[in-house]
């Protein structure tokens, strides 16, 4: 099958996709729990078509995360819970996908990854927001917002972390992600919104407490 480009024509045959290995070379690591179990089987195979039959740039993958994220906030608004858990997964698929798509294009920037994570922050504002005033939850969703970003403030620490864990590896503990399954997938399909909102606290707490002790065990062995 003939290509035609501004540079000639090239058989569809010489053009280099990424295979497998290559596919799985480009996800996050470590691999949060909620991924493996529910993103990564299917994660793969879109890969591998998203690269051999779209042009499409990652950001794509970025902002389409963002407003279905968004969309899933407006459902939780107005009590569609399913609607507004499946929309957060889809949310979260997409989130993971743009990464590994900007490493297998090979454009990866600064710029798109800070954009990508204000864009996650945006997101999981107006998705405990909408969750919150939907179901009148007001106390216990403010609780889950101000441990959700408390939780961000030692995030460059966290990339510290991922860099001293072997590729492939995966979190030996639940983090965020987990944090927000519980609050928009899982309890809001078993409408326990509450419910989600405190076992979501406690994960993040939990997690805020072991990475800040880690970072000043970490502060206190440089000065030594």
């Amino acid at each position: 099958m003939l290509l035609h480009t501004g540079y000639g024509v090239r058989y569809m045959s010489d053009l280099k996709y990424p295979d497998f290995k290559e596919i799985e070379a480009s996800l996050m690591r470590p691999k949060s729990w909620w991924a493996v179990a529910t993103v990564l089987p299917l994660l793969r195979p879109f890969l591998y078509i998203y690269m051999r039959f779209t042009p499409l740039p990652a950001w794509v993958l970025t902002l389409s995360s963002f407003f279905s994220g968004v969309y899933s906030a407006w459902e939780f608004l107005n009590c569609r819970f399913v609607t507004g858990a499946l929309l957060f997964q889809l949310s979260f698929f997409l989130d993971c996908a743009d990464g590994a798509v900007a490493r297998l294009k090979k454009k990866t920037s600064d710029y798109w990854g800070y954009i990508d994570f204000m864009l996650d922050r945006f997101r999981f504002f107006f998705m405990v927001t909408g969750l919150a005033l939907g179901t009148f939850n007001i106390f216990t969703g403010m609780l889950f917002l101000f441990l959700g970003f408390l939780y961000f403030l030692p995030w460059k620490f966290i990339d510290r972390i991922r860099e001293k864990k072997k590729p492939g590896e995966y979190f030996r503990y639940p983090i965020d992600v987990e944090a927000q399954a519980l609050a928009f997938f899982i309890f809001p399909i078993l409408r326990k919104v509450n419910m989600g909102f405190i076992a979501g606290s406690g994960l993040l707490f939990f997690d805020f407490l072991l990475f800040s002790w880690y970072y000043f065990k970490l502060l206190r062995s440089k000065k030594q």
